[in-house]
């Protein structure tokens, strides 16, 4: 009994380490052109999901040779492992290159254009580019170039393109003269409810739409004053007190400001003098007005003398201290020397008296709009004295300076005039 077992147990050990020997050289190449390594032969584990090719990589990826999810797990002992594995695996020579699928056929692009037509529109690479243009465009034979479009210009505020000279001093002794007072006055305006200096926004004179129907237009002909009374002709140049006939389209026509809100004061001193000027339009009178540079100057020392007591220095021992007399300092006209801070840079001549001239003060309110505030004064004498008294430098002397002085809630208007005084022949 045991003599059999034994034999039995030889031969059944023999067979299995013959099986053991063919299933090592069945695993000896693999299919790999190097020795391979233990437990896969120097292959690639297979994943069980998706099965690696073998190396070494060929120029084209192989497809993957199939195997079974348990090709490296050991297989159950009652199977013939070599007799499974050959029948499920796939050699790896047999393994093919892939059909790789071929890309999508673009379309073609269109034929160059042929004949007189335009080419396409050359556009610049949007991203930043070294070259600081683009290449001109280039068009086949027969054919035009199209520049690129042309974007729209930033739209600019209007602004009148005539340089305005300043009249009024750059200096003043005192800030409620001059300068000051007229930069003191733009604010006012604003701060009393009028959107800008300009005629339309005048908030207590209604509506743009209203202040534009209201206002009274001018024809053009001037009115013929002769055997009129002083109600007829303010009646006309005035149709309302506020309003001077034709003034708003004036406005308008000539832009006077660059900024209706914040105008400079070379613009004011400029409109300041065509508003007197339109004036003589509109009655017919035939003398130009211009300003003057002493005249200005003039004024304003007159103002600050009067007003102020900055003047009142050893070197000029006259005061108007508790003088009533309105036009007190009317003569006063500083040293050259010391005129110096108020002639500008490079500084005007030094301004020294000229005979035949003549000054008149009015009052208007601060915060009226420039627009309107010549207006304003000259109405008030207009409508008060007829063409003569106040009125008449503003009907015929060819030269006038203009100062302003704040007091309180008022400016003080003094205008100095000079040359000769022309009426109006009938």
């Amino acid at each position: 009994m045991c003599v059999c077992l034994g034999k039995y147990l030889g031969i059944w050990m023999s067979y299995r380490l013959i099986n053991l020997i063919k299933l090592k050289m069945k695993r000896s190449n693999c299919g790999c052109p190097v020795p391979p390594k233990r437990s896969n032969c120097g292959c690639p584990v297979p994943s069980p999901t998706q099965p690696q090719c073998p190396f070494p990589p060929p120029q084209v990826e192989l497809p993957c040779c199939t195997h079974p999810p348990n090709y490296n797990s050991v297989p159950p002992k009652t199977n013939w492992i070599g007799e499974l594995r050959k029948d499920v695996r796939t050699p790896f020579s047999q393994c093919q290159p892939p059909q790789l699928p071929q890309p999508p056929q673009l379309p073609s692009p269109p034929p160059p254009p042929t004949g007189p037509t335009s080419c396409p529109i050359c556009i610049c690479d949007p991203e930043p580019d070294p070259e600081p243009s683009c290449p001109p465009c280039t068009c086949p034979t027969g054919t035009r170039s199209v520049p690129p479009p042309t974007l729209p210009s930033v739209p600019t505020v209007p602004t009148n393109s005539t340089p305005k000279t300043q009249f009024t001093p750059p200096y003043s002794g005192t800030p409620t003269v001059g300068s000051p007072c007229i930069e003191d006055s733009t604010r006012a305006a604003l701060a009393a409810g009028n959107k800008s200096h300009a005629p339309d926004d005048i908030g207590w004179m209604g509506t743009p739409s209203q202040i534009a129907t209201n206002w009274t237009k001018w024809d053009g002909i001037p009115f013929n004053t002769c055997g009129k009374t002083t109600k007829e002709i303010c009646d006309f140049v005035f149709p309302n007190i506020n309003q001077m006939r034709g003034l708003r389209d004036l406005f308008y026509a000539t832009k006077p400001f660059a900024d209706n809100v914040r105008p400079t004061i070379a613009e004011i001193d400029a409109w300041n003098v065509k508003v007197i000027q339109h004036f003589r339009n509109l009655i017919g009178a035939q003398t130009t007005v211009s300003p003057d540079k002493c005249l200005f100057l003039r004024a304003q020392w007159n103002s600050e003398k009067g007003f102020t007591r900055i003047w009142d220095t050893a070197a000029y021992p006259e005061t108007c201290a508790g003088s009533t007399n309105s036009h007190c300092g009317a003569t006063f006209i500083p040293s050259c020397p010391d005129q110096i801070r108020y002639l500008g840079n490079p500084p005007s001549p030094c301004c020294t008296a000229s005979g035949n001239s003549a000054e008149g003060i009015f009052t208007v309110n601060k915060d009226l709009p420039w627009s309107i505030k010549m207006s304003r004064v000259i109405g008030f004498t207009l409508c008060t004295e007829g063409l003569g008294g106040h009125t008449g430098p503003f009907v015929g002397r060819q030269f006038v300076g203009l100062s302003f002085a704040c007091q309180g809630g008022s400016n003080i208007v003094r205008a100095k005039w000079n040359g000769s005084l022309q009426g109006i022949s009938c």
